[in-house]
């Protein structure tokens, strides 16, 4: 941090995050490729666009955790009020995401209230199952990923993203060849390993600077739960 802060610092800093999210940008592109190709494409492609829909909204309330931890991991009890604000936050959105998948709420939601036919809605509830580790994994990964760019070590978000992209193109492209899954199916089950991949990639290469964080002395003001 010892460097003075020119436009030159600021580029070499921003470019990698700049690459993370070009890298997850592929994530739709790809997936609606394989889909495309597979059978009952048109239906298959409308669902997962549903299920994606919903797996966005699910990760609304976590996604900013990215930006808490940058802000806010400045001491070990910082981040452990932090660490367990996640948990709690990441638990009731995996658990409200299972709760919409119950069949009485589910037709109500995707049937009447969207107007979803019965064999789309069939498709985009196998979709959530399997995207049902999203919440939790999206909220873990962007939390530790903070830790890192707070850290100074952006090249490593971007490595773990790698991850994401990896796990996920080799899920899909695996199913694809090797089962008879739908598309919609397809498609949530590939998102999923390749946020899990991303999540167990973002806390081993956040691991040293944890443990900085954690030996570094008590300084400032922690916020509340409340406050969080």
């Amino acid at each position: 941090m010892s460097e003075p802060l020119n436009y030159g610092r600021i580029f070499r800093f921003w470019l990698p995050l700049l690459g993370t999210w070009m890298l997850m940008a592929i994530d739709g592109p790809l997936l609606t490729a394989l889909i495309a190709r597979m059978v009952d494409a048109t239906l298959n492609l409308a669902a997962y666009g549903v299920a994606f829909s919903f797996a966005l909204v699910a990760e609304a309330p976590i996604i900013m955790l990215m930006s808490a931890s940058t802000s806010l991991a400045s001491s070990p009890l910082a981040y452990r009020r932090l660490r367990r604000f996640t948990a709690a936050l990441t638990a009731f959105l995996s658990l409200a995401l299972l709760l919409l998948l119950i069949p009485q709420p589910y037709t109500l939601v995707m049937e009447d209230v969207i107007g979803l036919s019965a064999e789309i809605a069939s498709q985009v509830h196998w979709a959530l199952l399997a995207l049902l580790p999203w919440p939790a994994a999206i909220g873990w990964r962007r939390f530790y990923q903070g830790i890192l760019i707070r850290s100074g070590q952006t090249k490593l978000v971007a490595f773990s993203t790698l991850f994401r992209l990896a796990g996920m193109a080799g899920c899909g492209f695996w199913l694809f060849y090797r089962t008879d899954l739908s598309g919609a199916l397809l498609g949530g089950i590939a998102l999923s390993c390749g946020v899990l991949a991303e999540l167990v990639a973002s806390r081993y290469l956040a691991r040293h600077a944890i443990a900085r964080l954690l030996t570094s002395p008590q300084q400032g003001e922690v916020l509340s739960y409340p406050a969080l």
